[in-house]
């Protein structure tokens, strides 16, 4: 049977990691040499970390002891019992000396907190799971694209995270009539080239999924528009339950009820037509547009290295 640690040396041992003289590492090869058990050694990283106060500590490092006694050899629980009973004291010990130290930079921590001002400027550095395979706000298919096309480009619905609802997007309100669905944009919406996003811009948008040369994966999320079917399979020129009201307003008819469509309108994401009328929309466009995109979203493109970085500015005007 493995021999107990004697009390002295579980005393030295709590104050080098109290002290830093022992790292992480050194701390559990120790522990593991002096044949502690895992309840013991759970403490004993807690009563030699910052603990707050000596009470919350005690009892736990007592409370060590007599997990190690139970679990080392009859006759050396009393040993161990004593040992944890000094460090118990010296950990208590050196957290009440300092309590107060650490009372005042919480102190000063907090009021430089309170007295701070917000300040523009900076950058921010994001490690993504990967790069995303496009940014094309008609085609992109996993979640890297999908975050930096919403950044950019923003949606004409948005979802509360937490209920899943919609709220307003580029979309400021909507009106449902029957199947008829009235969207009316922000009146300051704009995209990063300064131009205003307008109801026709939405209009194209949709009808840039629907098409079936744009093989949009959210193809299906507009199905139930009316017409659009037809226009998909191109025995139709226009989508016949898209209209244009005005510029900031668009009413969208169904073909029949669909309790998704509005959270749908999640994946709409509004272009410049007159950036990409008349243009391939599908992944495979080599347009200069997707290259570097005019969006309506709270950032801006700025550069992007595939393999390497992918770099975005904020819009001040956003």
């Amino acid at each position: 049977m493995a021999e107990a640690p004697a009390a002295d040396e579980v005393t030295q041992f709590a104050a080098a990691r109290r002290e830093r003289r022992l790292s992480r590492r050194d701390f559990l090869r120790r522990a593991t040499a002096l044949g502690l058990s895992g309840p013991a050694l759970g403490a004993l990283l807690a009563a030699c970390g910052a603990a707050p106060t000596a009470t919350a500590l005690a009892p736990t490092v007592s409370s060590a002891g007599t997990t190690v006694a139970t679990n080392v050899p009859s006759g050396a629980g009393a040993t161990v019992a004593a040992g944890a009973t000094q460090v118990a004291s010296a950990v208590a010990g050196a957290a009440t000396q300092a309590a107060p130290t650490v009372a005042a930079a919480a102190t000063q921590v907090a009021t430089a907190v309170s007295g701070a001002q917000p300040k523009k400027g900076g950058e921010i550095i994001i490690g993504t799971l990967g790069e995303a395979a496009n940014t094309n706000p008609f085609g992109y298919t996993e979640t890297e694209g999908a975050w930096r096309v919403k950044m950019l480009f923003d949606q004409l619905v948005r979802i509360k995270p937490d209920t899943f609802e919609p709220k307003p997007g580029l979309a400021k309100a909507w009106k449902i009539d029957g199947l008829t669905f009235t969207f009316t944009l922000q009146d300051g919406a704009k995209y990063s080239d300064g131009s205003d996003v307008t109801a026709d811009d939405v209009a194209f948008a949709m009808k840039g999924i629907l098409a079936k040369a744009t093989a949009s994966p959210n193809r299906s999320k507009l199905a139930s528009i009316q017409g659009a079917k037809e226009y998909t399979d191109g025995t139709a020129q226009d989508v016949a339950g898209i209209k244009v009201v005005d510029a900031k307003t668009l009413a969208v008819t169904l073909a029949q009820p669909d309790a998704s469509f509005l959270i749908n309108m999640r994946f709409v994401h509004p272009v410049p037509k007159k950036l990409l009328d008349g243009k391939d929309l599908s992944t495979a466009s080599k347009d200069p547009f997707f290259q570097k995109p005019v969006g309506a979203g709270p950032i801006k493109f700025v550069s992007c290295n595939f393999g390497g970085d992918f770099v975005a500015g904020r819009r001040p005007s956003y």
